[in-house]
């Protein structure tokens, strides 16, 4: 900048001081609307605050009924799963034997 202009510049800006501009961001809005990438950046940039004991009682009851019914819905092992045969020195639960070889005689 040459010296007149920085003058120009610093008188102005003396001038004006007092002045202040408030409606900035609507003016910049006007001029260039908001993008969808814009937006998208928007929404996921947003903060979440979450207590943690409310956050915690949330998921321990929805994890209860859940853990609940699994244990009640099991079915009971039977003896012949807890059966062990022995064959040629190794050792096998008989249900788990009789499984593999129905598979392998197909």
């Amino acid at each position: 900048m040459t010296k007149k202009t920085t003058s120009l510049k610093n008188q102005l800006n003396h001038e004006l001081k007092h002045l202040t501009f408030t409606k900035h961001a609507d003016v910049i809005r006007q001029i260039r609307p908001v993008t969808w990438k814009q937006k998208i950046t928007a929404l996921l940039n947003k903060e979440i605050e979450l207590s943690l004991l409310p956050l915690a009682t949330i998921i321990m009851l929805l994890f209860i009924p859940v853990g609940i019914y699994t244990t009640i819905t099991d079915k009971p092992a039977t003896d012949s799963d807890q059966e062990l045969v022995n064959i040629k020195g190794y050792v096998y639960w008989k249900g788990q034997l009789e499984t593999v070889v129905m598979r392998n005689e197909d």
